[in-house]
């Protein structure tokens, strides 16, 4: 059910057991959604925000602007020409997920291979820990590699045949997931029990974690 841009159900019984579990899907800008949410109200985030895939930034600029609370300014376009991939989310981005995620709360970012860290530094600008990262691991990605011995070819230059088989760039075969937290006060103990977030369920298999979320998909209706 739509309702004042927010579509409102519940969770249909999965795999897992789950069943009605009631979601709400905010349609809109993240910083105006967010907005509206209250300080320490979210348990926990995944997300998969732009990997800014561009023309690579000076990293010292980058830190300037960061350090000094401002956000850097970058002129290329990103992955396939789109500007709102030019660069990774800025450290005003994160802080207003830290501010809605409750002490303790975990976030997964999913992040770009060749920009994993700049999206860990905002993180880190914005309050958050790093705890750890994930791989998400795949065979089907398109290396964009340049031909050597096609290049050389081109110039005509007989050592072209010398670099047969050699190119510029790897196949891509992952993505890294950040895991980050929100800073808590006290022991971890403490903190759950006064926050009932922190913890990490160990025992959960990955494919009832994919229940659950085909379960709202299906839900939703895609």
């Amino acid at each position: 059910m739509e309702e004042n841009g927010a579509y409102r159900g519940l969770l249909r019984q999965g795999q897992n057991g789950t069943s009605g579990v009631p979601f709400v899907i905010h349609r809109g800008d993240c910083l105006d959604v967010l907005g509206d949410m209250a300080d320490n109200s979210i348990d926990s985030v995944v997300t998969d925000p732009p990997y800014g895939l561009s023309s690579e930034p000076d990293p010292i600029e980058v830190m300037r602007a960061w350090v000094n609370n401002e956000s850097f300014l970058h002129r290329k376009k990103g992955f396939m020409g789109h500007e709102w991939d030019s660069f990774v989310p800025q450290p005003a981005y994160w802080r207003e997920v830290f501010r809605v995620l409750k002490p303790g709360g975990h976030a997964l970012v999913f992040a770009g291979a060749r920009t994993q860290d700049l999206m860990a530094m905002s993180l880190r600008f914005a309050g958050f820990e790093i705890r750890d990262t994930i791989m998400w691991v795949f065979g089907s990605g398109m290396p964009k590699s340049l031909n050597i011995e096609k290049a050389l070819m081109a110039k005509h230059s007989p050592q072209s045949l010398l670099w047969k088989g050699w190119g510029t760039a790897l196949k891509p075969c992952y993505e890294p997931i950040l895991l980050v937290r929100k800073p808590f006060r006290g022991s971890v103990a403490e903190s759950i029990l006064k926050n009932r977030v922190g913890g990490i369920n160990r025992k959960n298999r990955v494919g009832q974690i994919c229940s659950a979320v085909r379960a709202l998909a299906w839900q939703f209706g895609a």
